[in-house]
């Protein structure tokens, strides 16, 4: 058998002596780890943000930074400039007038290609008839009104001396035409000029110089109310017997000037 040799008694203190520094040294290595992290975690608690406190790839908490608040601004577009559209835009435009207003028309439908005006004038009517009167409305606008209404008028401002001109008149017949077509533009004239600037009837004279200064105080007044053409000066060879009424040629002549200025 071989031998069992048993440490010397001598040899024993000397092995457990090695145990203890072997104790010591491992003990100094887990004081040395374990020291810095203790110390690594409360200083984290107090400041989180420092780098050695960050989280690791591994760590599952995350961090969510919000988005700074958007702030919207709504742009309200502007509202749109009203402007009365030019009048080859319409489809209907009435006439309202006197006989003079009515040869106009009719010199007019003989020489457009649009056929916007609709003739509704006719004789003896003056502004005074038309604002004093039903009769002009029930035979002759109203029976050729379209279904959905007139988008115009031409108010030719037709008058007599014995009658005068005024303005409520003028005025009168402007809110029966928007009493039966609401908010409709008007276009306003005087009466047609004459060379020999008036015109002679059995009723007294037609003179458009009062008409004129009226059409420009309601253009001034009202937003719907707008200047219409100057027609004229019918000269003697343009004239009827009576010097008042246009004869054929006069008629051509004064339609001439509502094409060139209703249809272009």
């Amino acid at each position: 058998m071989p031998n069992t040799i048993d440490p010397r008694p001598a040899d024993r203190p000397r092995t457990r002596g090695a145990q203890k520094v072997w104790v010591a040294t491992v003990s100094l290595i887990v004081l040395s780890i374990a020291i810095p992290a203790l110390a690594l975690d409360s200083r984290c608690e107090k400041y989180p943000d420092r780098p050695k406190c960050e989280a690791t790839d591994g760590d599952t908490t995350t961090t969510t930074t919000l988005p700074p608040e958007i702030t919207t601004t709504t742009t309200v577009p502007p509202e749109p400039t009203t402007t009365m559209p030019v009048p080859n835009l319409f489809d209907a435009v009435s006439v309202i007038g006197c006989s003079n207003t009515h040869h106009s028309a009719t010199g007019y439908a003989d020489l457009s290609d649009v056929d916007l005006l609709v003739n509704t004038a006719w004789a003896g009517h003056t502004v005074k008839y038309w604002a004093s009167n039903t009769t002009p409305w029930t035979e002759h606008y109203l029976p050729l009104r379209p279904l959905d209404g007139f988008d115009g008028a031409w108010l030719n401002l037709c008058e007599r001396a014995v009658e005068g001109l005024t303005l409520e008149n003028v005025e009168l017949v402007l809110a029966k035409i928007w009493e039966i077509d609401l908010g409709i533009p008007v276009w306003i004239s005087p009466l047609n000029y004459y060379e020999n600037e008036e015109c002679l009837v059995t009723n007294g004279n037609q003179i458009p110089t009062d008409g004129s200064l009226i059409a420009d105080v309601l253009v001034a007044d009202h937003e719907l109310v707008l200047r219409g053409p100057d027609l004229g000066p019918l000269s003697e060879e343009l004239l009827r017997a009576d010097q008042c009424h246009p004869n054929r040629d006069g008629t051509e002549f004064l339609g001439s000037q509502l094409v060139g200025f209703f249809d272009t």
